[in-house]
């Protein structure tokens, strides 16, 4: 049987990664949307608008996050949210894969979530 791939072994991941700290914590949706596009555009080296896989490794890295398996996981997440399929993650597709839970979250938690749980919530499925 082949491995997952794509959001279900980009969930695997998600659920097995480990966060050593959270600077994006206790935000409204409005902020959290704020934070997720300033971590994606200082990922942004090359100010190209979108992010290639080291650029996203480095993203997570800087955000704490530990992969257990990194080149799988991060293909994973790429493949997960890369849905245009051009190689690169966009603003808008990383924005959008977090929006669903920020509306959620938004409304169950009294307007206050962190980047943690919105990365369990948009992976963990």
């Amino acid at each position: 049987m082949a491995p997952p791939r794509g959001a279900a072994m980009a969930a695997d991941s998600f659920k097995l990664m480990r966060r050593k700290s959270s600077a994006v914590s206790d935000l409204s949706s409005d902020a959290m949307r704020i934070a997720l596009i300033g971590v994606f555009t200082e990922a942004d080296k090359d100010s190209s608008g979108s992010l290639d896989r080291p650029q996203l490794t480095g993203l997570l890295s800087s955000l704490g996050v530990q992969l257990l398996n990194p080149i799988e996981d991060i293909d994973a997440i790429f493949e997960a949210v890369d849905t245009d399929g051009d190689g690169n993650i966009s603003t808008v597709e990383f924005c959008t894969k977090f929006e669903p839970a920020i509306k959620r979250l938004g409304s169950s938690m009294m307007g206050k979530m962190d980047l943690d749980i919105i990365m369990k919530e948009t992976f963990d499925k």
